[in-house]
C-alpha cells in the first residue's frame, strides 16, 4: 500500500505518476493543496486530540485463516492495510448509523472543562467500486463517472455526510460545505477544484471540517465519550493500494492551573509518493514568544501511513533557522510509538502511548494516524513567524491533512531533557525503556522524580530503582539527582 495525504488552499501541483501494485491500475496524479492557518487562539490551558479510526480488518490477517477479526475488535498486529478485507466498525448498535466509532475526552481534576474551539476532521480515501464486482475496487481512474457519485443521492454514499454525538446528547447530521462553519477541505476526485485534471488522484481521497464548538458545549457536559457516525470509505478486498478512514476532534480548552498558551491549527493537503525526493512545505502565520524557553506541543493528522513498513520521517524547523548542517537545520520527530524513520505508523497516540479510552483501542488503525508530542527544545526558535515541515519516504507514500500548534513560554523543566533514544549519558544509565513496570539505574541515585509532560510530579523517591506499575500508560520526565549535585532528566515512556 502507499502512504499519502496533505491539505491547503489555492496552490496546485499535478504530477501524472504510475502506480504499481499487486493489481493493474490507471496512472493517478499528485494534487497538493497549500496548508492554511484555520483557528488561533489564546487559552490559558491546552489543546489535545481525540480521535479514531472507521474501518478495519474483517477477516483473517493476510495469508492466515484464523483467527478471525471483525472490525470492532481491537487490531493490534502490524500489518499493512493492502489484500485484507475491511469494513467499517460500527459500535453503537443504532440502526440509523452503518459505521461509526468512539474516543473520550477528560481532563484531570476538572469535571467538565470549558471548551473553547473543537474542530471535527473526518477523512479517507474512497475508491468506487468495481461495476463487475462490488467487492473489488475500480481502479480505472480514468473513467470515473462525472458528476462525483460519491456526492449527494448516489450509491456509493455522500462522503459529506456524517453524524456527530457528544456526550449525554444524541446524534446530530453534519454535511461539509452546508454552512460557513463547515467545508469539503480536499476532494481527490476527477476534475474538481482541488484536482483539475482528467485522473483521480491515488485512492481517491477526501478531506472534511466541521467547527463544532457550540456542539460540544451545548450540553454543559463537555467531558465523556464523543462519537462520530457514518465516515465513509471503500469497503471490500482492499488490493495493493488498501483503504483507510477515520476522524480527529481537535479540542483547545480551558484549565486554571495552566500557563498561557498560544494555539495554531492548520489543515490543508500534502502527498509524498513513495521512493521520491524530500518535499518541504510551509506554515505561515505562526508567532512564538520573543524571549525565553519555549514548551511546544505538536499534533498531525495523516493518511497511508503503515505500521509496519519503515521509511517515513517527518522533520520540523523555524522559517529563521538556517539551513546548515546534516539536517539543514531540521530536527526529526518521533512520536516514541515508532522510531524516528517510521513517524506516520497507524498509530493514534499521545507522547508515543496508544490512547486506549477509544472503542475500539486499536494500536495499529491500518493507514490512520492522529498524533500528539511534545517538540524537542530548540527545534522552533524565540520570535518565529513559520514553521518548514519536510516530509521523506524510502519506502511508502503518505499524506498529512492537520498540524496543531500550541505554544507556551517557559517550562516547568529547567535542565535539558535527555531524548528519548537516548537511555545514558556519561554517569548513568536507565533502563528498560520504554517500560512496563520498573526503571533500573546503573548506580544509586540521592534521589528521583517523575513529572508528567505538562509537569506534573506524579511520583518521588531514592536508590537504583523505581516502580512505575501503578502509572498511566504515557509519556513521563524522570529527574536524577546525583551525589555530585548533577540533575540529570530523560524521556521514559510507559507502556
Amino acid at each position: 500500500m502507499t502512504k499519502f495525504f496533505q491539505f491547503a488552499t489555492l496552490f496546485y501541483i499535478v504530477i501524472v505518476a504510475s502506480n504499481h501494485t499487486s493489481t493493474a491500475q490507471a496512472p493517478s496524479v499528485i494534487a497538493n493543496k497549500d496548508f492554511r492557518l484555520r483557528k488561533s487562539l489564546q487559552v490559558q490551558g491546552d489543546f489535545t486530540f481525540i480521535a479514531n479510526n472507521s474501518i478495519s480488518i474483517n477477516g483473517p490477517r493476510r495469508g492466515t485463516t484464523t483467527p478471525v477479526f471483525l472490525p470492532k475488535d481491537d487490531f493490534n498486529f502490524p500489518d499493512s492495510n493492502s489484500n485484507i478485507r475491511v469494513d467499517y466498525i460500527d459500535i453503537d448498535n443504532d440502526e440509523g448509523t452503518f459505521s461509526s466509532s468512539a474516543a473520550s475526552f477528560e481532563v484531570e481534576g476538572i469535571d467538565h472543562p470549558k471548551i473553547l474551539y473543537a474542530g471535527l476532521y473526518w477523512s479517507g480515501t474512497y475508491r468506487l467500486k468495481h461495476p463487475n464486482d462490488p467487492e473489488r475496487p475500480d481502479n480505472d481512474g480514468n473513467n470515473y463517472p462525472i458528476p462525483d457519485p460519491r456526492i449527494g443521492e448516489g450509491p456509493e454514499g455522500d462522503f459529506r455526510k456524517i453524524k456527530f454525538k457528544t456526550p449525554g446528547g444524541n446524534y446530530q447530521d453534519i454535511v461539509a460545505g452546508e454552512t460557513t462553519d463547515t467545508e469539503v477541505i480536499y476532494n481527490g476526485y476527477r476534475n474538481t477544484a482541488d484536482n483539475p485534471s482528467n485522473t483521480v488522484v491515488k485512492d481517491v481521497p477526501y478531506v472534511c471540517y466541521a467547527d463544532v464548538t457550540q456542539l460540544v458545549n451545548e450540553e454543559n457536559q463537555t467531558s465523556g465519550e464523543y462519537t462520530v457516525a457514518n465516515v465513509k470509505a471503500f469497503t471490500g478486498d482492499t488490493d495493493g493500494s488498501g483503504s483507510t478512514a477515520g476522524w480527529i476532534l481537535v479540542i483547545a480548552f480551558e484549565n486554571p492551573s495552566s500557563s498561557i498558551k498560544e494555539i495554531f491549527s492548520y489543515d490543508g493537503y500534502f502527498l509524498i509518493r513513495s521512493r521520491t525526493p524530500p518535499v518541504t512545505y510551509r506554515l505561515n502565520n505562526f508567532v512564538s514568544p520573543p524571549s525565553g524557553p519555549l514548551l511546544i506541543r505538536y499534533g498531525t493528522g495523516a493518511l497511508e501511513g503503515e505500521s509496519g513498513l519503515v521509511g517515513d520521517r517527518l522533520d520540523i524547523k523555524g522559517t529563521s533557522t538556517p539551513a546548515i548542517g546534516p539536517n539543514q537545520g531540521f530536527t526529526t520527530l518521533t512520536n516514541s510509538s515508532s522510531s524516528q524513520d517510521n513517524f506516520f505508523d497507524s498509530s493514534i497516540s499521545i507522547d508515543g502511548a496508544n490512547i486506549i479510552t477509544r472503542r475500539p483501542a486499536s494500536q495499529n488503525t491500518l493507514g490512520f494516524d492522529a498524533d500528539l508530542i511534545t517538540v524537542p527544545p530548540g527545534a522552533i526558535p524565540n520570535s518565529e513567524t513559520g514553521i518548514d515541515i519536510r516530509l521523506s519516504t524510502r519506502a511508502d507514500g503518505f499524506a498529512q491533512f492537520l498540524n496543531v500548534f500550541s505554544v507556551g513560554k517557559g517550562s516547568t523543566l529547567s535542565v535539558p531533557v535527555h531524548s528519548f533514544d537516548s537511555t545514558r549519558n556519561d554517569d548513568i544509565r536507565v533502563f528498560p525503556n520504554p517500560t512496563q513496570k520498573n526503571l533500573t539505574f546503573s548506580q544509586s541515585v540521592v534521589d528521583y522524580s517523575l513529572y508528567t509532560i505538562h509537569g506534573k510530579k506524579v511520583l518521588t523517591g531514592r536508590g537504583q530503582e523505581a516502580d512505575l506499575s501503578q502509572l498511566p500508560s504515557q509519556l513521563y520526565i524522570l529527574e536524577l539527582s546525583l551525589n555530585n549535585d548533577e540533575k540529570i532528566r530523560f524521556k521514559i515512556l510507559k507502556k
